[in-house]
């Protein structure tokens, strides 16, 4: 259970993040590689490994049927292509990496650029004149079709040409939005245009997850205020009025994928203020988190100066509305100092659980060293770890914090602070046991991961029996309360500094002597 919630006595609190020292992890050292960003990284388990997507957008001197003839010299910006007699080709790339850290980009041999396949790219290459925007790819492990365990969703068209003159968008072919999948994560199928599905401009990071609880899957992407030729979209009624400025974030859904899809329109859900606009939104969720929790990493444009800075947000109905966690304003993923690759940009991807370590979480992100509204060509992919809960409630002394009722299926864990586990006192009630203490939960020897500030324990408890005050029987696990709703209460003694709370869990565990093996699964309530 992630504890995220605010009172006037319990605040919201972020994790302390802290970033790789050898970043940035990814750079351009390809020909191929012009402007790269958007990252999107899965683990792939058949590879036991970690997959980056990113995209690319050179300059080519044509591009017919899909083939690009590009000059691989001169072409270090988009903006200084002709795009009618040097288009941009805009690529998905492909690398993979076993730590995070350190990246290879093995040849996919499916896009042909100077006359060679020997490229990282994959397919479904953007061929129209205009800048384009962001593809995400998500591994869904939830779909039942093998062959569609990959997905794409985001700026694109069919391969092949640009649309014809008689479509309304041939004004403006990169705005077209498209998905596809894949059961290898290389080689993609089912292409499907929903430009009109969606109406979104789409000028941002698109990317799509499934939410397990509603069973349909979400595109996040963006809708811009006054801008062509989606401005009928709804959510933009009254828009040039409203405070929000032009971009604003937006979410459409669908129950089905594929050529059957039928997808909502893409709905306003989270927004900025004029002067400091909301340009990304890449969310995500544990499953074992509570039903309509999702977090959410948000870059906002500050419009006066270029800065963009990353902010953790929070949606309690399935992405459909969003807030932030700590105070607005608050960044989550710092930017660099001055000089640093991420001096002037953080744009973060959806994290990625640490194969690792599976404690703390791997949040890459493109840095940007130059303002937004200067040229783009200094983009550098970087890394920053935080717990797997990465943000949590900052409780001071004397104040109690109750959970609501929690299905109790094992031994109990908590995340927190180091700080807030001393003198921090837990007590548990159910309709089995009256009152159950947690002892020393500071000082106890199960401590199964350490993160930066934050520790896991499991935690040892003294039963409320009616025996003396002074009875030092304990137990690891409170076995009555299994199987039962139970309330926790969380409170910070007058001996403590107080500290951050993350998140707590159960995790069952069998005896050796039961099974001649050990065995253990987590549930998060």
């Amino acid at each position: 259970v992630p504890l995220l919630l605010a009172t006037p006595a319990v605040h919201p609190a972020l994790a302390r993040v802290t970033k790789e020292p050898r970043s940035p992890v990814l750079v351009e050292d390809k020909p191929w590689e012009v402007v790269i960003g958007w990252p999107s990284v899965v683990y792939a388990p058949e590879l036991n490994r970690l997959v980056m997507y990113y995209n690319s957008e050179p300059c080519c001197s044509s591009v017919v049927n899909g083939t690009a003839t590009c000059p691989g010299t001169d072409n270090r910006s988009v903006f200084i292509c002709d795009n009618k007699q040097n288009p941009i080709i805009t690529l998905v790339m492909r690398a993979e990496s076993e730590d995070g850290i350190l990246w290879a980009k093995p040849p996919m041999h499916q896009v042909e650029y100077n006359g060679s396949t020997s490229n990282n790219a994959v397919t479904f290459n953007q061929t129209a004149g205009g800048v384009t925007d962001g593809r995400g790819v998500y591994r869904d492990p939830f779909d039942p079709d093998p062959s569609r365990r990959y997905k794409i969703a985001g700026r694109m068209h069919k391969p092949g040409g640009d649309p014809p003159p008689t479509d309304p968008l041939a004004k403006f072919p990169s705005y077209h939005f498209g998905m596809a999948a894949s059961a290898d994560g290389k080689h993609w199928h089912s292409y499907e245009d929903i430009s009109y599905q969606l109406e979104a401009r789409a000028d941002t990071s698109n990317n799509v997850v499934f939410d397990e609880v509603t069973g349909e899957w979400m595109i996040f992407t963006r809708i811009d205020c006054g801008y062509e030729p989606f401005g009928s979209n709804p959510s933009l009624s009254g828009c040039s009025t409203d405070g929000f400025g032009i971009r604003r974030q937006a979410r459409a859904v669908s129950k089905r994928w594929g050529g059957s899809a039928n997808w909502s329109v893409a709905k306003q859900c989270a927004a900025g203020v004029h002067g400091e606009e909301i340009y990304t939104l890449n969310p995500w969720r544990d499953p074992s988190w509570r039903a309509g929790l999702w977090l959410g990493h948000a870059s906002f444009y500050h419009t006066s100066n270029g800065n963009v800075t990353n902010h953790l947000l929070l949606s309690s109905d399935h992405g459909a509305t969003w807030s932030h966690v700590a105070e607005p304003g608050t960044q989550f993923i710092p930017q660099g100092l001055k000089g640093s690759f991420d001096s002037f940009g953080i744009y973060a991807a959806a994290p990625v659980a640490d194969p690792h370590h599976p404690a703390r979480l791997m949040h890459f992100y493109d840095g940007v060293d130059v303002p937004h509204n200067q040229s783009p060509g200094h983009i550098k992919i970087g890394l920053a770890y935080s717990p797997t809960i990465p943000a949590g409630v900052h409780i001071t002394a004397g104040v109690k914090l109750t959970t609501r009722a929690v299905a109790v299926v094992g031994w109990m864990w908590v995340d927190a602070e180091e700080a807030a586990l001393i003198g921090l006192s837990i007590t548990a009630r159910s309709s089995e046991v009256q009152n159950a203490t947690a002892i020393a939960v500071h000082s106890v020897d199960n401590t199964v991961g350490d993160v930066g500030l934050m520790r896991r324990t499991v935690l040892r408890w003294r039963l409320s029996t009616g025996a003396p005050e002074d009875d030092s029987r304990t137990t690891d696990n409170v076995s009555q309360l299994i199987g039962d709703q139970a309330l926790f209460t969380f409170e910070a003694r007058g001996d403590s500094n107080g500290g951050t709370l993350f998140s707590f869990g159960f995790e069952s565990r069998v005896h050796e002597r039961r099974l001649n093996s050990r065995t253990s699964s987590t549930t998060r309530g």
